[in-house]
């Protein structure tokens, strides 16, 4: 009976070390996916402000014109950057794809 839950506690601590593992890089991805959105959504925003529109034809124009791809693609840049100069940049990106807005 001894052997029995020793071994039984063994199983418990090694399923607990691998739940463990497991749930640690998810949270890592989370978090970074949770950045880069909540990066794209104050970059729509002020989009939106600055060429006065609603945040919904904001969003749909830099969509259209790829810019949401452009930022999740290269968040690791345009984060460190002001949101003036990236707004600025965006509206360049769009205008080369075909965009109206200046």
């Amino acid at each position: 009976m001894y052997l029995c839950r020793r071994y039984a506690c063994g199983v418990r601590k090694r399923n607990a070390l691998r739940a463990t593992k497991r749930s640690i890089a998810p949270t890592k991805t989370v978090l970074a996916m949770n950045d880069i959105l909540s990066y794209i959504i104050a970059l729509i925003n002020e989009f939106a402000k600055r060429h006065k529109l609603s945040d919904v034809q904001a969003y749909r124009y830099l969509k259209r014109y790829g810019a949401i791809q452009l930022a999740h693609e290269h968040y690791g840049v345009m984060h460190t950057q002001s949101f003036h100069d990236m707004v600025e940049d965006v509206t360049t990106f769009c205008q080369r794809k075909g965009g109206a807005l200046k």
